[in-house]
């Protein structure tokens, strides 16, 4: 009810049934995610998008395009002090951060401090409305959320300024590292648990599809899924061998 006996070749390997169902719900979802912004992406560079001249205006298709990401309120608003690398970024690719479900605004000048300000950067304070969520749950900090994926977009770049980023749709690539954090957290929730009772035919088709995984051997979070446990080279562990259920 936790591990199957599997055997590929002459080695017999545990298999986490909760690890290995958890990679294999996660690579599903993250593939529908890629497959919807390397989409929008290929849209945008075209011609016929080029020739509506603004990338903001399919930025905005994000939520549309993937069914299980929304918007989620943030209530009360977070207050955010931005660095100055990070404001100029949002700057530049407004519309992307909000594709993702980012909503925010400048904190005004008058208007009451709902947190200290970092380093006196009142100008790159801004409040942040919603944030991006994935089946209904989003991270509970959406100001650090967007600084990461900020942070994300810079990286990507490498040496590339902000109004560089705004010119390509290499930008666009990035998925922000909240989202990834979410998808994997719904794929260990949704996961086969310990303790659920399979059948054969359930344990071979979840090694089956577990084999097709991009990363096989871990978890969304990095456990592994599958452990060498004897190398059949005895007569003795052959006729053994013969009694467990076969992986490929």
């Amino acid at each position: 009810h936790k591990f199957i006996a599997a055997v590929a070749g002459h080695t017999l390997y545990a298999l986490d049934q909760h690890a290995a169902d958890e990679r294999v719900r996660f690579e599903a979802l993250y593939r529908t995610l890629r497959y919807s912004v390397e989409s929008r992406t290929r849209g945008a560079s075209s011609p016929a998008a080029a020739s509506c001249g603004s990338n903001n205006s399919s930025s905005r298709s994000m939520l549309m395009k993937v069914p299980f990401l929304s918007a989620i309120r943030v209530d009360p608003p977070q207050v955010v002090c931005l660095d100055a690398l990070d404001a100029e970024m949002l700057h530049a690719v407004p519309g992307l951060v909000r594709a993702w479900g980012w909503a925010f605004r400048p904190v005004a000048a008058v208007e009451r401090p709902l947190a200290p300000p970092l380093n006196n950067k009142v100008s790159n304070r801004i409040n942040v409305l919603s944030a991006p969520g994935v089946f209904g749950r989003a991270n509970k900090d959406a100001g650090a959320a967007l600084e990461q994926y900020l942070k994300a977009l810079r990286a990507s770049s490498n040496t590339a300024s902000a109004d560089a980023l705004e010119r390509t749709n290499l930008a666009e690539r990035v998925v922000p590292p909240c989202v990834r954090e979410l998808i994997a957290s719904h794929a260990c929730r949704s996961a086969i648990k310990f303790g659920d009772v399979l059948s054969v035919a359930e344990c071979q088709r979840l090694a089956e599809r577990l084999a097709t995984c991009a990363l096989p051997f871990q978890c969304a979070h990095g456990r592994p899924t599958i452990v060498p446990l004897v190398h059949f080279a005895t007569p003795c562990m052959q006729a053994a061998r013969e009694r467990v259920t076969p992986l490929a």
